[in-house]
């Protein structure tokens, strides 16, 4: 239903182009005085993301219905995120009701009525909701929506594992994959029957999605167990060494051995070999591994930590490659600085004009001007793409966070607000081992690179002394989750 009203929206969209004519010949002093959040100004801006981010902070203003209606004829790309600051300025009473629904929160939803529900309440959001208010949304929805119904039915009923079980394959994985976590923990932390088995591996796609799902989540334990011995064919590689961490989770190194073996036998992508052969060097503590890994022509994570551990010298960065991030940070803290500059590489690639698809991070640093905002940082939205100012603002949001910069990669996770990552990173692990394999689990598949850069980033601007190593950034966070 929201691709359909989102796909309305794009025709208003295209009506607009036809009807309205707006100049752009501004006076060259408009051109060189700061920016304008007005139409005139967004209709100079070359088509593409950066300006469909000022449309939709125009459409954030106290503007009319027909500003709103005019400046949608410059949009490139309709997304969910501009479609709801539309409706609130459109006007029109079913586009504004639809925007409504979709940011309602769980509990107000209930109250409303079928559309509504269905185009604001989605699987993750109803498997958190009580059995009384999902008997209530069935009700609701039964006649129009059946379907719809039907899911909410088997998450309301008193042994949701045996109705997921019986579904045919497209409605299992919706549901298997689409819930809260705690609660497919809660529920779905099973042995699946022989039966169910057969008929979900069928789909590779969302096979392999499913194990990626429950095998980095330690608290699905009983079905994890369950999957001891699967054979590897029609697996992709995340899966592959998925199954490896469970083996070694239930102590099995023998099994673990053998799908990291099997999958370096499928693959000549080198960050996967290293990745793999970091692992086979922690479950067999084989010095040849680590050797050979070491000398690796692909200077990753893994190949890196190697060095490391065999006290080999490590090539810093080049400073006539870095010369525009470094003399952005050069006189910062060198912790502080080390994060800033692999936050900068690893998620923008120094690119000052980034723009993510939601317009949630934007420019050098990714800033997020919701955040920004929530924060008191007072800001214009066209200096978040000139490096110093980016800079200034990321300066400002990191100090309004009071981070320790001693807790490397908690100061990165909460830059990017992965509380759910900071709590895996942070519980109690009683081996490097086990850290490591919380490491691997997190949602946030930058932390490797981020690792990486900051090292390299910290050991240059220390001038080889007090170096860093990212064996005492896990010593120290193992030290930490155990007091």
């Amino acid at each position: 239903m929201k691709k359909l009203l989102i796909s309305s929206l794009c025709a208003i969209s295209l009506l607009a182009n036809e009807t309205l004519e707006v100049s752009s010949n501004l006076k060259q002093e408009e051109q060189k005085s700061s920016f304008l959040l007005d139409i005139n100004h967004i209709s100079t801006l070359e088509k593409g993301i950066k300006r469909d981010f000022f449309i939709n902070e125009y459409l954030k203003t106290n503007i009319t219905s027909d500003e709103a209606y005019n400046v949608i004829s410059y949009l490139d790309n309709m997304s969910l995120t501009i479609f709801k600051n539309f409706a609130k300025k459109f006007g029109h009473d079913e586009t504004f009701g639809v925007a409504q629904c979709i940011n309602m929160t769980k509990e107000e939803i209930i109250g409303t009525y079928a559309d509504c529900i269905v185009s604001g309440l989605d699987l993750k959001k109803a498997s958190t909701l009580s059995l009384i208010d999902l008997q209530m949304i069935i009700q609701k929805t039964k006649d129009k929506y059946p379907l719809f119904a039907k899911k909410i039915a088997i998450l309301s009923s008193s042994i949701p594992f045996t109705k997921l079980i019986t579904q045919r394959e497209d409605i299992f994985y919706e549901l298997f994959l689409s819930v809260d976590n705690s609660f497919r923990e809660k529920y779905f932390n099973y042995k699946f029957p022989k039966t169910t088995f057969e008929k979900i591996i069928n789909d590779k796609i969302n096979f392999n999605k499913l194990l990626k799902t429950t095998l980095s989540d330690s608290n699905m334990d009983i079905l994890n167990s369950s999957l001891t011995g699967l054979s590897i064919e029609n697996l992709d590689l995340d899966s592959i060494f998925y199954l490896a961490l469970n083996a070694i989770r239930l102590n099995d190194f023998n099994s673990a051995y053998k799908y990291l073996q099997e999958a370096k036998n499928i693959t000549t992508e080198k960050y996967i070999l290293d990745k793999f052969s970091f692992w086979i060097y922690l479950i067999t503590k084989d010095e040849e591994e680590l050797k050979k890994l070491s000398q690796s022509d692909n200077l990753d994570f893994y190949s890196y930590y190697a060095k490391e551990l065999l006290r080999e010298e490590v090539d810093t960065l080049d400073s006539k490659n870095i010369e525009f991030i470094h003399q952005l940070l050069k006189d910062y803290d060198i912790k502080k600085g080390a994060l800033l500059y692999s936050i900068a590489k690893i998620k923008s690639d120094f690119n000052k004009e980034y723009i993510s698809e939601d317009f949630n991070e934007v420019g050098l640093f990714k800033l997020n001007p919701n955040e920004l905002k929530n924060r008191n940082i007072v800001f214009e939205n066209v200096d978040l793409f000139n490096e110093e100012f980016s800079l200034k603002y990321a300066n400002l949001y990191l100090d309004s966070m009071n981070l320790d910069f001693k807790r490397v990669l908690t100061s990165y996770l909460k830059y990017f607000n992965d509380s759910n990552d900071i709590l895996i990173l942070e519980s109690k692990a009683d081996s490097l081992l086990e850290l490591f394999i919380k490491f691997e689990s997190l949602e946030n598949k930058d932390i490797e690179e981020f690792l990486l850069n900051y090292c390299l980033y910290y050991n240059f601007m220390s001038k080889r002394k007090d170096k860093i190593t990212i064996n005492t950034i896990f010593e120290n966070l193992l030290n930490l989750s155990q007091k």
